[in-house]
Protein backbone atom coordinates (compact mmCIF):
# COMPACT_ATOMS: atom_id res chain seq x y z
CA UNK A 1 0.00 0.00 0.00
CA UNK A 2 1.15 3.35 -0.54
CA UNK A 3 0.66 4.81 2.73
CA UNK A 4 -0.26 3.35 6.25
CA UNK A 5 -3.91 3.82 7.85
CA UNK A 6 -2.98 3.33 11.79
CA UNK A 7 -6.15 2.82 13.99
CA UNK A 8 -7.47 5.61 16.23
CA UNK A 9 -5.39 6.29 20.19
CA UNK A 10 -5.93 8.69 22.65
CA UNK A 11 -2.03 8.40 22.22
CA UNK A 12 -1.66 9.09 18.60
CA UNK A 13 -3.97 11.55 18.16
CA UNK A 14 -2.86 14.41 16.12
CA UNK A 15 -2.98 18.07 18.15
CA UNK A 16 -0.95 20.18 16.05
CA UNK A 17 -1.90 23.55 14.08
CA UNK A 18 -2.32 23.42 10.12
CA UNK A 19 -2.80 25.68 7.47
CA UNK A 20 -4.92 25.08 4.19
CA UNK A 21 -5.06 21.72 3.21
CA UNK A 22 -3.22 20.04 6.09
CA UNK A 23 -0.02 22.02 4.85
CA UNK A 24 2.62 24.01 7.18
CA UNK A 25 1.30 26.31 9.95
CA UNK A 26 2.35 30.00 10.14
CA UNK A 27 1.42 31.87 12.87
CA UNK A 28 2.18 35.19 11.14
CA UNK A 29 -0.40 34.21 8.36
CA UNK A 30 -3.45 35.95 8.51
CA UNK A 31 -6.32 34.76 6.73
CA UNK A 32 -8.46 37.13 4.17
CA UNK A 33 -11.82 38.05 4.60
CA UNK A 34 -14.60 35.23 4.82
CA UNK A 35 -11.72 32.61 4.69
CA UNK A 36 -11.21 33.22 8.54
CA UNK A 37 -13.77 29.69 9.55
CA UNK A 38 -12.21 27.65 6.87
CA UNK A 39 -8.49 28.21 8.31
CA UNK A 40 -9.75 27.95 11.59
CA UNK A 41 -10.99 24.76 10.71
CA UNK A 42 -7.51 23.59 10.18
CA UNK A 43 -6.26 24.76 13.53
CA UNK A 44 -6.50 22.32 16.24
CA UNK A 45 -9.31 23.27 19.48
CA UNK A 46 -8.65 21.53 22.59
CA UNK A 47 -11.92 19.89 24.58
CA UNK A 48 -11.23 22.41 27.04
CA UNK A 49 -11.71 24.81 24.96
CA UNK A 50 -14.90 23.78 23.74
CA UNK A 51 -16.59 22.49 26.77
CA UNK A 52 -17.30 18.93 25.47
CA UNK A 53 -16.89 15.55 26.71
CA UNK A 54 -15.42 12.27 25.06
CA UNK A 55 -17.40 10.23 22.79
CA UNK A 56 -18.39 6.62 23.44
CA UNK A 57 -18.99 5.38 19.66
CA UNK A 58 -19.45 1.51 18.46
CA UNK A 59 -15.74 0.98 17.14
CA UNK A 60 -14.04 3.36 19.98
CA UNK A 61 -14.13 6.18 22.38
CA UNK A 62 -12.74 9.54 20.66
CA UNK A 63 -11.51 12.38 22.96
CA UNK A 64 -13.83 15.81 22.83
CA UNK A 65 -11.00 17.95 20.89
CA UNK A 66 -10.75 17.80 17.65
CA UNK A 67 -10.88 20.12 14.21
CA UNK A 68 -13.82 22.31 14.41
CA UNK A 69 -15.91 23.95 11.59
CA UNK A 70 -18.95 26.13 13.30
CA UNK A 71 -22.04 26.00 10.93
CA UNK A 72 -23.12 29.65 12.06
CA UNK A 73 -24.37 31.95 8.57
CA UNK A 74 -26.80 32.03 5.98
CA UNK A 75 -27.07 28.46 3.78
CA UNK A 76 -25.77 29.82 1.00
CA UNK A 77 -22.39 30.82 2.93
CA UNK A 78 -22.38 27.75 4.61
CA UNK A 79 -22.90 25.62 1.15
CA UNK A 80 -19.84 27.46 0.02
CA UNK A 81 -17.60 27.15 2.71
CA UNK A 82 -18.31 23.39 2.89
CA UNK A 83 -17.44 23.07 -0.75
CA UNK A 84 -14.21 24.62 0.10
CA UNK A 85 -13.33 22.42 2.73
CA UNK A 86 -14.22 19.05 0.57
CA UNK A 87 -11.94 20.50 -2.12
CA UNK A 88 -9.30 21.03 0.57
CA UNK A 89 -9.45 17.33 1.53
CA UNK A 90 -10.35 18.66 4.81
CA UNK A 91 -11.67 15.06 5.99
CA UNK A 92 -9.30 12.54 4.64
CA UNK A 93 -7.61 9.25 4.80
CA UNK A 94 -6.78 10.05 8.59
CA UNK A 95 -9.91 11.48 9.76
CA UNK A 96 -11.05 9.01 12.13
CA UNK A 97 -14.45 10.81 13.51
CA UNK A 98 -16.64 12.90 12.25
CA UNK A 99 -19.02 14.37 14.87
CA UNK A 100 -22.18 16.91 14.32
CA UNK A 101 -23.58 18.22 17.18
CA UNK A 102 -26.46 21.40 17.65
CA UNK A 103 -29.07 22.36 19.96
CA UNK A 104 -32.49 23.27 18.81
CA UNK A 105 -35.33 24.39 21.51
CA UNK A 106 -39.05 24.76 21.00
CA UNK A 107 -40.58 27.48 23.02
CA UNK A 108 -44.60 26.13 22.52
CA UNK A 109 -43.50 23.35 24.87
CA UNK A 110 -40.31 24.46 26.73
CA UNK A 111 -37.92 21.86 25.34
CA UNK A 112 -34.77 21.44 24.54
CA UNK A 113 -33.23 18.80 21.98
CA UNK A 114 -29.86 18.30 22.33
CA UNK A 115 -28.64 16.11 18.88
CA UNK A 116 -25.30 14.05 18.95
CA UNK A 117 -24.45 12.24 15.38
CA UNK A 118 -21.07 10.33 15.25
CA UNK A 119 -19.85 9.05 11.82
CA UNK A 120 -16.80 7.16 13.26
CA UNK A 121 -14.22 6.06 9.82
CA UNK A 122 -12.78 2.54 10.04
CA UNK A 123 -8.79 2.13 9.02
CA UNK A 124 -10.60 -0.15 6.25
CA UNK A 125 -12.63 2.46 5.16
CA UNK A 126 -15.48 1.73 6.41
CA UNK A 127 -18.63 4.03 8.10
CA UNK A 128 -20.51 3.50 11.60
CA UNK A 129 -23.10 5.81 11.94
CA UNK A 130 -24.36 6.63 15.56
CA UNK A 131 -26.62 9.07 16.98
CA UNK A 132 -28.43 10.73 19.85
CA UNK A 133 -31.19 12.49 20.99
CA UNK A 134 -31.65 13.62 24.15
CA UNK A 135 -34.78 15.96 25.17
CA UNK A 136 -34.58 18.23 27.69
CA UNK A 137 -36.47 20.78 30.19
CA UNK A 138 -34.53 23.26 31.43
CA UNK A 139 -36.16 26.35 31.64
CA UNK A 140 -39.43 26.89 33.49
CA UNK A 141 -42.02 29.11 31.99
CA UNK A 142 -43.96 29.16 35.17
CA UNK A 143 -42.85 30.78 38.34
CA UNK A 144 -45.02 29.60 40.50
CA UNK A 145 -44.12 25.85 39.82
CA UNK A 146 -40.86 27.39 40.14
CA UNK A 147 -40.94 28.27 43.26
CA UNK A 148 -42.97 25.17 44.46
CA UNK A 149 -40.01 23.09 43.38
CA UNK A 150 -37.71 25.23 45.15
CA UNK A 151 -39.31 24.75 48.32
CA UNK A 152 -39.76 21.54 48.18
CA UNK A 153 -35.96 20.92 47.66
CA UNK A 154 -35.32 23.93 50.74
CA UNK A 155 -37.86 21.63 52.81
CA UNK A 156 -36.14 18.27 51.66
CA UNK A 157 -32.78 19.97 52.70
CA UNK A 158 -34.04 20.82 56.27
CA UNK A 159 -35.44 17.21 56.85
CA UNK A 160 -31.96 15.64 55.99
CA UNK A 161 -30.10 17.78 58.13
CA UNK A 162 -32.02 16.51 60.95
CA UNK A 163 -31.72 13.18 59.18
CA UNK A 164 -27.92 13.64 59.03
CA UNK A 165 -28.23 14.26 63.07
CA UNK A 166 -30.38 10.64 63.88
CA UNK A 167 -27.86 8.74 61.43
CA UNK A 168 -24.41 10.05 63.16
CA UNK A 169 -26.11 9.60 66.40
CA UNK A 170 -26.60 6.33 65.46
CA UNK A 171 -23.08 5.78 64.50
CA UNK A 172 -21.81 6.61 67.48
CA UNK A 173 -23.59 4.53 69.07
CA UNK A 174 -22.99 0.83 66.85
CA UNK A 175 -19.34 2.28 65.61
CA UNK A 176 -18.64 -0.36 62.65
CA UNK A 177 -21.69 -2.33 63.27
CA UNK A 178 -23.29 0.36 61.63
CA UNK A 179 -21.80 0.03 58.32
CA UNK A 180 -22.69 -4.18 58.50
CA UNK A 181 -26.46 -3.26 58.61
CA UNK A 182 -27.91 -3.18 55.51
CA UNK A 183 -30.74 -0.45 56.40
CA UNK A 184 -27.83 1.87 57.67
CA UNK A 185 -26.11 1.51 54.39
CA UNK A 186 -29.95 2.23 52.11
CA UNK A 187 -30.21 5.65 54.77
CA UNK A 188 -26.18 6.49 54.29
CA UNK A 189 -27.44 5.79 50.41
CA UNK A 190 -30.31 8.33 50.59
CA UNK A 191 -28.38 10.97 52.63
CA UNK A 192 -25.52 11.04 49.62
CA UNK A 193 -28.34 11.04 46.82
CA UNK A 194 -30.31 13.78 48.43
CA UNK A 195 -27.35 16.09 48.77
CA UNK A 196 -26.02 15.05 45.12
CA UNK A 197 -30.03 16.07 43.79
CA UNK A 198 -29.49 19.34 45.59
CA UNK A 199 -25.57 19.98 44.05
CA UNK A 200 -27.71 18.78 40.38
CA UNK A 201 -30.59 21.07 40.56
CA UNK A 202 -28.44 24.33 41.84
CA UNK A 203 -26.37 23.69 38.63
CA UNK A 204 -29.10 23.27 36.45
CA UNK A 205 -30.63 26.70 37.76
CA UNK A 206 -27.53 28.38 37.52
CA UNK A 207 -27.01 26.70 33.36
CA UNK A 208 -30.40 27.72 33.13
CA UNK A 209 -29.68 31.58 33.31
CA UNK A 210 -26.38 31.18 31.78
CA UNK A 211 -28.80 29.72 28.35
CA UNK A 212 -31.24 32.24 29.24
CA UNK A 213 -28.42 34.95 29.23
CA UNK A 214 -27.01 33.48 25.68
CA UNK A 215 -30.17 33.27 23.81
CA UNK A 216 -31.13 37.02 24.44
CA UNK A 217 -27.62 38.01 23.36
CA UNK A 218 -27.57 36.17 20.37
CA UNK A 219 -31.07 35.41 19.37
CA UNK A 220 -29.77 31.97 18.94
CA UNK A 221 -27.59 32.56 16.26
CA UNK A 222 -24.33 30.90 18.10
CA UNK A 223 -23.13 27.64 18.76
CA UNK A 224 -23.76 26.53 22.66
CA UNK A 225 -22.08 23.49 23.81
CA UNK A 226 -24.76 21.93 25.74
CA UNK A 227 -23.15 18.13 26.47
CA UNK A 228 -21.97 19.48 30.14
CA UNK A 229 -25.66 20.35 31.09
CA UNK A 230 -27.35 17.11 29.35
CA UNK A 231 -24.90 15.20 31.58
CA UNK A 232 -25.95 16.96 34.54
CA UNK A 233 -29.40 16.82 33.77
CA UNK A 234 -29.21 12.73 32.63
CA UNK A 235 -26.90 12.36 36.34
CA UNK A 236 -29.99 14.47 38.22
CA UNK A 237 -32.59 12.32 36.73
CA UNK A 238 -30.73 8.93 37.66
CA UNK A 239 -30.11 10.43 40.97
CA UNK A 240 -33.50 11.37 42.15
CA UNK A 241 -34.57 7.87 40.16
CA UNK A 242 -32.29 6.09 42.51
CA UNK A 243 -33.19 7.77 45.37
CA UNK A 244 -36.99 7.26 45.18
CA UNK A 245 -36.50 3.54 44.53
CA UNK A 246 -34.65 2.95 47.85
CA UNK A 247 -37.15 5.87 50.18
CA UNK A 248 -39.70 3.27 48.67
CA UNK A 249 -37.69 0.71 49.92
CA UNK A 250 -37.82 2.18 53.13
CA UNK A 251 -41.59 0.82 53.31
CA UNK A 252 -40.78 -3.04 53.77
CA UNK A 253 -39.31 -1.39 57.18
CA UNK A 254 -42.48 0.00 58.02
CA UNK A 255 -44.29 -3.51 56.93
CA UNK A 256 -42.13 -5.45 59.06
CA UNK A 257 -45.05 -4.65 61.68
CA UNK A 258 -47.29 -7.28 59.22
CA UNK A 259 -46.99 -10.48 60.29
CA UNK A 260 -46.72 -12.17 56.79
CA UNK A 261 -43.79 -9.54 55.46
CA UNK A 262 -41.83 -10.06 59.02
CA UNK A 263 -42.42 -14.17 58.12
CA UNK A 264 -40.70 -13.24 54.50
CA UNK A 265 -37.88 -10.87 55.68
CA UNK A 266 -36.89 -13.63 58.40
CA UNK A 267 -36.94 -15.95 55.69
CA UNK A 268 -34.00 -14.01 53.58
CA UNK A 269 -32.32 -13.64 56.33
CA UNK A 270 -32.64 -17.35 57.28
CA UNK A 271 -31.02 -18.21 53.99
CA UNK A 272 -28.72 -15.65 53.06
CA UNK A 273 -25.77 -17.10 53.93
CA UNK A 274 -27.20 -20.17 51.40
CA UNK A 275 -28.09 -17.62 49.17
CA UNK A 276 -24.66 -15.92 49.00
CA UNK A 277 -22.85 -19.26 47.91
CA UNK A 278 -25.62 -19.81 45.28
CA UNK A 279 -24.80 -16.07 44.20
CA UNK A 280 -21.19 -17.18 43.50
CA UNK A 281 -22.31 -20.53 41.82
CA UNK A 282 -24.56 -19.16 39.72
CA UNK A 283 -22.30 -16.34 38.64
CA UNK A 284 -20.03 -18.65 37.44
CA UNK A 285 -22.26 -21.12 35.64
CA UNK A 286 -23.37 -17.72 34.01
CA UNK A 287 -19.89 -16.37 33.02
CA UNK A 288 -19.69 -19.78 31.54
CA UNK A 289 -22.33 -19.67 29.16
CA UNK A 290 -22.19 -16.32 28.67
CA UNK A 291 -18.27 -17.14 27.16
CA UNK A 292 -19.51 -19.81 25.40
CA UNK A 293 -22.47 -18.12 23.40
CA UNK A 294 -20.27 -15.27 23.21
CA UNK A 295 -17.23 -17.48 21.51
CA UNK A 296 -19.69 -19.11 18.88
CA UNK A 297 -22.08 -17.04 17.84
CA UNK A 298 -19.52 -13.44 17.70
CA UNK A 299 -19.42 -13.53 14.02
CA UNK A 300 -22.64 -14.37 13.39
CA UNK A 301 -25.13 -12.81 15.68
CA UNK A 302 -25.06 -8.93 16.21
CA UNK A 303 -26.64 -9.75 19.80
CA UNK A 304 -23.61 -11.76 20.43
CA UNK A 305 -21.10 -9.93 19.41
CA UNK A 306 -19.76 -8.30 22.15
CA UNK A 307 -19.50 -9.79 26.39
CA UNK A 308 -21.78 -7.28 27.43
CA UNK A 309 -24.44 -8.16 24.74
CA UNK A 310 -23.93 -11.37 25.24
CA UNK A 311 -24.53 -11.01 29.24
CA UNK A 312 -27.79 -9.15 28.26
CA UNK A 313 -29.32 -11.49 26.03
CA UNK A 314 -28.63 -14.71 28.26
CA UNK A 315 -30.23 -12.88 30.92
CA UNK A 316 -33.55 -12.18 28.21
CA UNK A 317 -33.31 -16.24 27.46
CA UNK A 318 -33.41 -16.66 31.13
CA UNK A 319 -36.53 -14.52 31.21
CA UNK A 320 -38.11 -16.47 28.43
CA UNK A 321 -37.67 -13.25 25.57
CA UNK A 322 -35.01 -14.71 23.24
CA UNK A 323 -35.03 -14.80 19.02
CA UNK A 324 -34.38 -18.67 18.87
CA UNK A 325 -35.45 -18.82 14.81
CA UNK A 326 -32.27 -16.39 14.45
CA UNK A 327 -29.72 -18.85 16.35
CA UNK A 328 -31.53 -21.86 14.83
CA UNK A 329 -30.68 -19.87 11.17
CA UNK A 330 -27.35 -18.84 11.96
CA UNK A 331 -26.07 -22.39 13.67
CA UNK A 332 -28.70 -24.95 13.20
CA UNK A 333 -26.49 -28.25 14.79
CA UNK A 334 -24.93 -26.34 17.70
CA UNK A 335 -27.33 -23.34 18.16
CA UNK A 336 -30.03 -25.73 19.68
CA UNK A 337 -27.91 -27.88 21.51
CA UNK A 338 -26.64 -24.96 23.41
CA UNK A 339 -29.44 -23.04 23.72
CA UNK A 340 -30.98 -26.45 25.17
CA UNK A 341 -28.25 -27.32 27.57
CA UNK A 342 -28.32 -23.33 28.80
CA UNK A 343 -32.03 -23.57 29.64
CA UNK A 344 -32.02 -27.05 31.49
CA UNK A 345 -28.80 -25.63 33.55
CA UNK A 346 -30.07 -21.89 34.15
CA UNK A 347 -34.01 -22.83 34.80
CA UNK A 348 -34.93 -26.26 35.40
CA UNK A 349 -31.06 -26.77 37.69
CA UNK A 350 -30.13 -23.51 39.21
CA UNK A 351 -34.00 -21.72 39.48
CA UNK A 352 -34.81 -25.24 41.92
CA UNK A 353 -31.58 -25.17 43.39
CA UNK A 354 -32.83 -21.54 44.45
CA UNK A 355 -36.78 -21.97 45.39
CA UNK A 356 -35.08 -25.33 47.56
CA UNK A 357 -32.52 -23.07 49.67
CA UNK A 358 -35.48 -20.53 50.22
CA UNK A 359 -38.18 -23.02 50.76
CA UNK A 360 -36.17 -24.93 53.56
CA UNK A 361 -34.88 -21.90 55.26
CA UNK A 362 -38.95 -20.95 55.77
CA UNK A 363 -39.41 -24.84 56.98
CA UNK A 364 -36.32 -23.89 59.54
CA UNK A 365 -37.84 -20.96 60.71
CA UNK A 366 -41.72 -22.94 61.25
CA UNK A 367 -39.69 -25.18 63.82
CA UNK A 368 -37.67 -22.55 65.16
CA UNK A 369 -39.97 -19.54 66.15
CA UNK A 370 -36.73 -17.66 67.81
CA UNK A 371 -35.80 -17.03 64.62
CA UNK A 372 -39.26 -14.84 63.38
CA UNK A 373 -38.92 -11.25 63.98
CA UNK A 374 -41.70 -10.56 66.34
CA UNK A 375 -41.81 -6.65 65.37
CA UNK A 376 -45.38 -7.38 64.07
CA UNK A 377 -46.60 -7.77 67.99
CA UNK A 378 -46.16 -4.07 68.26
CA UNK A 379 -49.04 -2.70 66.26
CA UNK A 380 -51.52 -5.85 67.90
CA UNK A 381 -49.82 -4.04 71.50
CA UNK A 382 -50.61 -0.94 70.35
CA UNK A 383 -53.74 -1.37 69.26
CA UNK A 384 -55.14 -2.93 72.24
CA UNK A 385 -53.79 0.01 74.33
CA UNK A 386 -55.67 2.55 71.96
CA UNK A 387 -58.81 0.29 72.78
CA UNK A 388 -58.57 0.37 76.49
CA UNK A 389 -57.44 3.83 76.64
CA UNK A 390 -60.67 4.62 74.90
CA UNK A 391 -62.52 2.36 76.37
CA UNK A 392 -62.03 3.96 79.91
CA UNK A 393 -62.33 7.33 78.70
CA UNK A 394 -66.67 6.18 77.37
CA UNK A 395 -67.06 4.63 80.79
CA UNK A 396 -66.76 1.26 79.75
CA UNK A 397 -64.26 -0.67 82.36
CA UNK A 398 -67.42 -3.00 83.17
CA UNK A 399 -67.81 -4.15 79.37
CA UNK A 400 -63.84 -4.12 78.78
CA UNK A 401 -63.55 -6.50 82.36
CA UNK A 402 -66.47 -8.93 80.79
CA UNK A 403 -63.94 -8.89 77.74
CA UNK A 404 -61.26 -10.04 79.48
CA UNK A 405 -63.00 -12.76 81.57
CA UNK A 406 -64.55 -13.91 78.07
CA UNK A 407 -60.97 -13.81 76.81
CA UNK A 408 -60.09 -16.02 79.60
CA UNK A 409 -63.10 -18.55 79.20
CA UNK A 410 -62.32 -18.55 75.67
CA UNK A 411 -61.41 -22.06 73.74
CA UNK A 412 -60.36 -22.06 70.61
CA UNK A 413 -62.66 -23.88 67.72
CA UNK A 414 -60.15 -25.82 66.88
CA UNK A 415 -60.22 -28.17 70.15
CA UNK A 416 -63.95 -29.04 69.54
CA UNK A 417 -62.94 -30.80 65.83
CA UNK A 418 -62.18 -34.24 68.09
CA UNK A 419 -66.00 -33.47 69.45
CA UNK A 420 -67.22 -33.00 66.60
CA UNK A 421 -65.63 -36.03 65.09
CA UNK A 422 -66.64 -38.28 67.44
CA UNK A 423 -70.28 -37.36 66.91
CA UNK A 424 -70.11 -37.45 62.74
CA UNK A 425 -69.26 -40.92 63.62
CA UNK A 426 -71.91 -41.54 65.32
CA UNK A 427 -73.90 -40.64 62.85
CA UNK A 428 -72.23 -42.31 60.30
CA UNK A 429 -72.95 -45.46 62.01
CA UNK A 430 -76.24 -45.14 62.89
CA UNK A 431 -77.36 -44.64 59.43
CA UNK A 432 -75.74 -47.52 58.17
CA UNK A 433 -76.99 -49.68 60.99
CA UNK A 434 -80.72 -48.34 59.93
CA UNK A 435 -79.60 -49.10 56.11
CA UNK A 436 -78.46 -52.62 56.99
CA UNK A 437 -81.44 -53.14 58.84
CA UNK A 438 -83.67 -51.80 56.29
CA UNK A 439 -81.87 -54.43 53.55
CA UNK A 440 -82.17 -57.61 55.93
CA UNK A 441 -85.88 -56.57 56.28
CA UNK A 442 -87.06 -56.30 52.74
CA UNK A 443 -84.78 -59.81 51.87
CA UNK A 444 -87.05 -61.54 54.34
CA UNK A 445 -90.38 -59.96 52.90
CA UNK A 446 -89.49 -61.05 49.47
CA UNK A 447 -88.62 -64.50 50.76
CA UNK A 448 -91.75 -65.14 52.22
CA UNK A 449 -93.65 -63.83 49.07
CA UNK A 450 -91.69 -66.28 46.88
Amino acid sequence: MPFCVPEYAATTEETKNYSYAWSQYNPSYKSPWGWHQIYEAFQYTPASYLGSLPQIGTYNIYGGGGYVYYLIGKLSFLQGNLTQLQLLNWIDRQTRAIQIEFAVYNPNINLFLISNMLIEVLPSGNLITKSRYDPMILLSNNKSIFVFNLTCIVLLVLFILYYMYVEFTTLKKMRLNYFSEFWCLVDLAIIVLVWLVFAFYIYKIDAANKVSTFFKETSGYSYLNMQSINLINHSFVSCLGLLMFLSTLKFIKLLRFYKRVSYISSTMKTAMLGLVGFGFLFIIVYMAFVQLFYLLLYDKLKTNSDMVRSLAVLFECMLGVYDANALVNVSPIIGPIIFSLYNVVSVFIMLNIFITLITDSFSTMRTNPELINDDYKMVSFIKRKIDRFFGLLNGNSSSSSAASKERKNYIDKIDYLPKKFDVALDKFERVISYIIIFSNFSMKKNIISY
